[in-house]
């Protein structure tokens, strides 16, 4: 593999990541107005199955083989979208 395709393939991990970050807190803003718990739940776990689902496609596309650290790749971009993201403001209670 090239460095050209690891290149390419870390920023586009890295940007499935926070893509999946974004449409979690769309699907969280979501069920703030659905609130019932087996639709919470199944949310949840289709979004987490589909953004690894499209991080396992891209690296068998692109890789031809899926390894741990492109995880960490897919991870981070999650986790840096996460701190750029602005902060809810609390509940007055």
């Amino acid at each position: 593999m090239t460095v050209a395709i690891q290149i390419i393939l870390f920023l586009a991990l890295a940007m499935e990541g926070a893509l999946t970050r974004l449409a979690y807190l769309g699907l969280s803003k979501l069920k703030q107005h659905i609130n019932r718990k087996p639709f919470c739940i199944l949310a949840d776990i289709l979004l987490a199955v589909l953004g690894a689902g499209i991080m396992f496609l891209t690296c068998f596309l692109l890789a031809g083989s899926v390894r741990v650290f492109y995880a960490v790749f897919f991870l981070g971009g999650g986790i840096i979208m996460h701190f750029l993201l602005p902060r809810p403001k609390p509940d007055a209670q």
